[in-house]
């Protein structure tokens, strides 16, 4: 199990510079809709995201790859995107709050391996079934709040989310 765990704990570090642009709408920066998901200039997408509506300027050598992430669906697709540096992906994500409002309904969330993503599914579960009071994620580790002043808790398993929820039996969230 110790074995697993590195790997998986490495995989996350090796998508360290790596954001996931979700609910894109799958056209071209000239609102054309390509033929197949490899002919989308997704570089161009990232850079407009970035420059526009986040407001921070960025070049095409700041990407260092990106493309589309499964089968478009609705007319919308994700993006993932590995900039050059580790900085420059933490303003992006740092600015992500400014699309809180888009029209598109687009939003930007860290590249996490299926296993944290998982982890994130539960605790999205627990949330809506108002058992935690938030989640979230930073520099690839997921965290909650039991309790919205509540300590910040560290999660790095499945088994941790229901051993430190354990230790909170019986406090409601508010």
């Amino acid at each position: 199990m110790k074995i697993e765990k590195k790997a998986e704990e490495h995989e996350q570090y090796t998508r360290r510079n790596c954001l996931r642009f979700s609910n894109v709408p799958y056209k071209h920066p000239d609102g054309t809709t390509p033929k197949s998901p490899w002919a989308l200039d997704t570089d161009s997408i990232v850079l407009s995201i970035c420059n526009d509506t986040l407001g921070i300027p960025i070049i095409l050598e700041d990407i260092s790859r990106s493309h589309i992430v499964g089968s478009p669906e609705n007319g919308r697709c994700q993006i993932i995107a590995r900039f050059i540096t580790y900085r420059l992906r933490q303003r992006v994500f740092s600015a992500k709050a400014k699309l809180k409002h888009d029209p598109d309904k687009r939003y930007i969330v860290e590249d996490l391996t299926r296993y944290r993503f998982q982890m994130i599914k539960r605790l999205g579960d627990l949330r809506k079934n108002r058992k935690i009071a938030q989640y979230w994620t930073f520099d690839g580790r997921v965290f909650m709040r039991i309790v919205p002043d509540g300590p910040k808790i560290l999660l790095t398993s499945m088994e941790d989310i229901d051993q430190k929820l354990g230790r909170y039996t019986g406090r409601p969230c508010e």
